[in-house]
């Protein structure tokens, strides 16, 4: 067995092996807490829920994976993804999991001949997202990236139709002067993909109906980014409740949803609301199947944003001292493991998609059946995707 002692000094974590587990999969171990005064409890039976169990190495997974991997990319992104690639380190594994998550995802409602253009500007959007993120998570150039969000959070139709493309001109040459940390490219292709996006989603059908609804969407997506910022400058703001404040929007489901519904001319309006109440609990299902497939990449490289950090500390798995020191990330990762924190997740995740499947079938102008299924496999690309994106 192995022990460990809980962060705040109150009894240790026992983890005794009681099995080996099969090829691709853990050995099984029973964890236990005991406390100061002897008492135990089981934290964790043996066959956790864990998603490194079962899964991982299953022929679905695989499946998953090499539909992935062949996910094309289409000639009208085929630029934006060269260009995303030669002015950061993104690997193109990413773009085809955005190909094709965002397809997976696309409402039902979506006629055919509208179909290649709502994916590419999805796709346009998850670019401008990834590219202000890692401005966040990595402190690169906070300069930049107040500007990004504070052109981000203004009005589209304002941006696109009032001098944007000179306003970027002036941006871009200005942050080229000022010596700033993010390369130049990086810097005129996050101006070029927010041009490229507001100027194109104005020509959709719905885009005069659905615009606020739009902005509104994109400024959530921008306080999510601007949040990570916050969070990985000032460790000690970390907590459960402004995680799940800000955190879901981070998965642009919402906002895809409303790029769909700009096209969407057979569905009534009157049910906007009820869509939208659907795509919150896939948004938060998307969200989890993030957290648990990128943690514990992002522990080492300081990005502390993620709920399971949030949930550790709040629950005295480790202390915040502890998650913040970079000597600690491999114990931190296994004492988060022992926890059970990720299983918390996975019920959550349970929990919402109970809900989705049932507001969806509320929903009469849109079928979401297959909607609501495809948050399933979502889930199992994300597992399919850990150390590749």
């Amino acid at each position: 067995s192995v022990r460990y002692a809980s962060a705040d000094g109150s009894g240790l974590f026992l983890d005794d092996v009681v099995g080996k587990g099969g090829e691709g999969r853990r050995s099984l171990s029973r964890v236990t807490f005991i406390d100061a005064k002897g008492s135990t409890a089981v934290v964790s039976d043996a066959l956790r829920e864990s998603w490194s169990g079962s899964l991982v190495g299953s022929p679905e997974l695989q499946k998953i994976d090499s539909q992935v991997r062949a996910t094309p990319i289409p000639e009208n992104l085929a630029d934006w993804i060269s260009r995303c690639a030669a002015a950061e380190s993104r690997p193109e594994y990413l773009w085809r999991w955005c190909l094709y998550a965002v397809d997976l995802l696309t409402l039902p409602s979506v006629p055919r001949e509208w179909r290649d253009e709502v994916l590419r500007l999805k796709v346009l959007l998850a670019m401008f997202n990834v590219l202000l993120d890692d401005l966040a998570d990595l402190k690169s150039d906070p300069e930049l990236l107040r500007e990004l969000l504070q052109l981000a959070s203004s009005s589209a139709d304002d941006s696109a139709t009032k001098g944007t493309r000179n306003v970027i001109s002036q941006q871009v040459e200005a942050s080229t002067t000022t010596g700033r940390h993010a390369g130049e490219e990086y810097r005129r292709l996050c101006f070029d993909v927010w041009d490229e996006l507001t100027r194109s989603v104005q020509r959709l059908p719905r885009y005069a109906e659905l615009k606020s609804a739009f902005q509104f969407d994109v400024s959530q997506l921008m306080t999510t980014i601007d949040y990570s910022q916050l969070l990985n400058g000032h460790p000690q703001l970390l907590n459960r409740a402004d995680h799940d404040r800000f955190s879901p929007y981070g998965m642009m489901v919402m906002c895809a949803a409303s790029i769909d519904l700009m096209v969407s001319t057979s569905v009534d309006a009157a049910e906007f609301g009820k869509i939208r109440e659907v795509v919150a609990e896939g948004e938060w299902m998307a969200r989890i199947g993030n957290l648990v497939s990128t943690w514990r990449r992002e522990l080492p490289a300081g990005d502390i944003t993620s709920g399971i950090f949030a949930e550790a500390v709040a629950s005295g798995v480790i202390t915040l001292s502890q998650l913040i020191d970079p000597t600690r990330s491999e114990r931190n990762v296994r004492l988060i493991e022992l926890a059970g924190i990720e299983q918390r997740y996975i019920r959550k995740w349970r929990q919402h998609r109970s809900r989705l499947h049932q507001l969806a079938e509320s929903v009469t102008s849109c079928p979401l059946r297959l909607y609501a299924e495809a948050f399933d496999k979502l889930w199992m690309s994300e597992i399919a995707s850990i150390g590749q994106k």
